[in-house]
C-alpha cells in the first residue's frame, strides 16, 4: 500500500511539473490598437491594409489589457528607425503603461506620410517586464539599423515560438493576444502601412 502511495505521489509530481513546463497557467498578454487618419475635417478609423497618400496625417491609439511595458518603433522606407513610444515628453520617457490606459501616439498632433512613397513599418512591442534591448534603443545606446534590425527579428521570433499568438481585425480596431508560459514573454506585432504619392488630377 505504501509503495502504491509513493508511486502515486511521484506520478502527481511528474504531471504537475509537465503542466508547468508546457504552459498551463500561462500568462495572457493582450492589447487593442486603432489607426486614425484625418480626412476632410473628420477623424476616421481605417484598416492597415488601406493604401495611404503622401501628406495624409494619422495617429495610433493603443490600449493594453495588462500592466506592462510598451515600445513602438517605426522603420521607414529607407530602413531607418525612429522611436515613437516612449518619448521623453510623456511620463519622463518611461515605457510602463497601466492596464486599460489609452496611449495616443504621438501624444500631441499627428504623424504625416512624407513624399517618399513606400512601406512604413510600425513595430509594437508589449511585455509584462521591461525589455533590456529595447530600453537601450530608447536611451539611444543603439541607433544603427544594422544593430536594431536583428534585435527586433529575434524578439518577434521569440514571441511566436514561445507562445500562442493571435491577431484579429475588428471593424474599428485590431486585437492582438499572446499566451505564453514565460513570465518575461514579449508580444511583438508588426503593422505595415503603404503610402503612395499624392494623386493629382
Amino acid at each position: 500500500m505504501k509503495r502504491q502511495q509513493i508511486l502515486a505521489a511521484v506520478l502527481i509530481t511528474a504531471v504537475v511539473s509537465t503542466l508547468a513546463a508546457t504552459g498551463c497557467g500561462s500568462q495572457r498578454l493582450a492589447m487593442d490598437y486603432q489607426i486614425k487618419i484625418d480626412r476632410e475635417f473628420a477623424v476616421e478609423h481605417i484598416k492597415e491594409t488601406e493604401v495611404f497618400q503622401s501628406g495624409e496625417k494619422f495617429h495610433f491609439r493603443v490600449t493594453t489589457h495588462n500592466d506592462g511595458y510598451l515600445y513602438i518603433l517605426n522603420r521607414g522606407p529607407a530602413g531607418d528607425y525612429n522611436i515613437l513610444y516612449p518619448r521623453p515628453v510623456v511620463k519622463a520617457g518611461s515605457a510602463f503603461v497601466p492596464g486599460w490606459e489609452h496611449v495616443i501616439v504621438p501624444a500631441h498632433g499627428s504623424f504625416q506620410f512624407d513624399e517618399q512613397a513606400g512601406i512604413e513599418t510600425v513595430i509594437i512591442c508589449w511585455s509584462a517586464k521591461a525589455v533590456g534591448e529595447l530600453e537601450r534603443i530608447v536611451r539611444g545606446e543603439l541607433s544603427d539599423p544594422a544593430e536594431i534590425e536583428p534585435i527586433l527579428h529575434a524578439l518577434e521570433a521569440e514571441s511566436r515560438r514561445d507562445g500562442k499568438f493571435k491577431k484579429v481585425h475588428h471593424r474599428k480596431h485590431t486585437q492582438v493576444v499572446l499566451r505564453s508560459p514565460r513570465e518575461d514573454a514579449i508580444m511583438v506585432n508588426t503593422v505595415r502601412l503603404e503610402h503612395a504619392p499624392l494623386e493629382t488630377e
